[in-house]
């Protein structure tokens, strides 16, 4: 009889104890589902209607499309936090309402934000070389449209920096050249 007891509370137990785990795993993976789901269709929404779509059109077709996609349309509700196409901003809560095995009403909730990133242009950059009979004394990267320094040369005889790419230029006087556009070569003047 003592064994027929215990039998039974064993396989009670067990039942209980494969029940929980299905209730835990079931869990697991409606919140994998809900999350992959949701940033999946707010990334690719985000990608299709950026910059110019209709924001309370796409607003409705993703609502519309994050529920079908759960299949839970009557238990899933989804709230727009913040929706600015201009910017290339949607953020969206979805709250799944669903029954474990157990009868008992489980919430799940999560959050997605996808933002757009805009290419920003690389300032180019331009070479200004100083070179005196032919070797560079000084060379400078400098960023299109702003000033370079005029190096400072102690060579017997240097007058001053002449651009060689202008057939008519005069020596430079100024601490600084620019604004520069393209890359630029002068050459050391020196007295004869």
């Amino acid at each position: 009889m003592k064994t027929t007891i215990f039998g039974i509370i064993a396989v009670l137990i067990a039942i209980y104890t494969m029940a929980l785990s299905l209730g835990i795993y079931n869990t697991q993976i409606r919140k994998n589902q809900l999350e992959n789901s949701v940033s999946q269709i707010v990334k690719e929404t985000l990608e299709l209607a950026y910059p110019n779509g209709d924001e309370s059109i796409v607003k409705e077709e993703l609502i519309n499309h994050i529920k079908s996609r759960l299949n839970n349309i009557d238990t899933t509700k989804v709230e727009v936090l913040a929706f600015d196409l201009e910017k290339g901003i949607i953020s969206v809560k979805v709250t799944e309402t669903y029954n474990q095995l157990s009868g008992r009403e489980k919430i799940i909730s999560l959050e997605k934000t996808a933002i757009m990133e805009k290419e920003v242009e690389q300032d180019t950059m331009q070479t200004v070389v100083f070179s005196i009979n032919g070797e560079i004394y000084k060379q400078y990267q400098v960023i299109t449209g702003e000033y370079c320094q005029i190096p400072k040369c102690k060579r017997d005889g240097f007058i001053g920096w002449k651009n060689a790419n202008l057939q008519n230029s005069h020596i430079v006087n100024t601490e600084k050249i620019g604004p520069i556009y393209e890359n630029v070569i002068y050459e050391g003047v020196l007295t004869q």
